[in-house]
């Protein structure tokens, strides 16, 4: 610690000074004063009662900063291993390995990466600013390594032996820091594959074609079509990533009366925006090789993968029809003109 190296400072200063006060007591050259400096510091030496007051005083003085000295010096070799120990334990220092993967950043989705590809039975490296992060208490108890520090320096990637995994997943919240580490990460490795984690779509895009970056998803573009289908109060069974885009897998039942109603399979799919899966009648299991011929009645479960545009126009020919206005309703000014 920086109040061992300044005590062993200021004791090396003191002996410095109390050998040259010695040499020149004892009048003897700079070479034989330096000799029984050490001697006298280190191991003591026989009292003489011939010596000179000074010398004597001096042979004292230097004996009790020997008895200082070298507990100092136990107190630094000890600190050292200790602090190095430390540091292989919390993950600062890490024996060299290869074929793993290095998982940046361990939120929501970086726990979640860590933990499958350990189900996986993938080495995995991890790297976090905080020890304490979201999964770095599962992280210990998968016995993965992890790296503190910050992943865009050059010095943590080269702790978690970016240069010789076999990919790069960056996942962290924090798009600079992101694209940082990824590229850092290729400095070290020019063939490293990587996936990045970008919140806007049109910059990851423009990332993963400027800088060759293997994978770069946009977190909002994979989002959305989630968000979208639970706004619609719609059960999302998959979310599907197709290059910028995301399909959403989910079922729709028919309402009794809906454009859809009486109407065959067939005219379910839009190329391009819909496409039917699988069909169920109510209360029956899916079949998923349905024939299109087949004519939908109210109460039919359909399972279709479809873009969102395409899922919001199903939903509507699969929604009830409008309430007709009671009789006698007065009718706009507008239908009578």
């Amino acid at each position: 610690t920086r109040k061992i190296g300044i005590a062993v400072l200021v004791l090396l200063a003191m002996v410095a000074a109390l050998g040259g006060l010695y040499a020149n007591a004892a009048h003897v050259g700079w070479s034989d004063a330096l000799y029984l400096t050490l001697v006298t510091t280190l191991t003591g030496q026989d009292p003489d009662p011939a010596k000179s007051a000074a010398e004597q005083v001096m042979q004292v003085v230097l004996n009790l900063a020997g008895l200082a000295l070298i507990p100092l010096i136990t107190a630094v070799v000890v600190d050292g291993v200790v602090n190095a120990r430390l540091a292989l334990h919390t993950g600062r220092i890490l024996p060299e390995r290869s074929g793993h993967v290095v998982v940046v950043g361990l939120g929501n989705i970086g726990t979640r990466v860590m933990a499958q590809l350990n189900d996986f039975g993938v080495e995995v490296v991890a790297i976090d600013k905080s020890a304490d992060a979201r999964g770095a208490g599962l992280a210990r108890r998968l016995g993965v390594p992890l790296v503190v520090g910050d992943a865009a320096q050059e010095e943590t990637l080269r702790a978690a032996s970016v240069a010789t995994c076999q990919a790069l997943v960056v996942v962290s919240t924090d798009d600079g820091a992101n694209l940082r580490a990824a590229l850092n990460a290729r400095a070290l490795d020019d063939q490293l594959r990587v996936v990045l984690r970008l919140f806007d779509g049109d910059f990851a895009e423009r990332v993963q074609r400027a800088f060759g970056i293997g994978t770069s998803r946009s977190v909002s573009y994979l989002a959305a079509p989630s968000f979208a289908a639970a706004l619609l109060d719609r059960a999302v069974i998959a979310t599907i990533p197709v290059g910028r885009h995301a399909l959403l897998v989910t079922e729709v039942p028919v309402a009794a009366g809906s454009d859809l109603d009486g109407r065959t399979l067939a005219t379910v799919g839009r190329a391009g925006s819909v496409r039917l899966l699988a069909h169920a009648r109510a209360g029956q299991r899916l079949d998923w090789s349905p024939d299109p011929r087949m004519v939908i009645v109210a109460g039919d479960r359909l399972t279709v993968v479809a873009r969102r545009a395409g899922l919001n126009a199903l939903l509507r020919e699969v929604a009830p029809p409008e309430p007709a206005p009671p009789s006698g309703a007065p009718v706009p000014r507008e239908a009578t003109e």
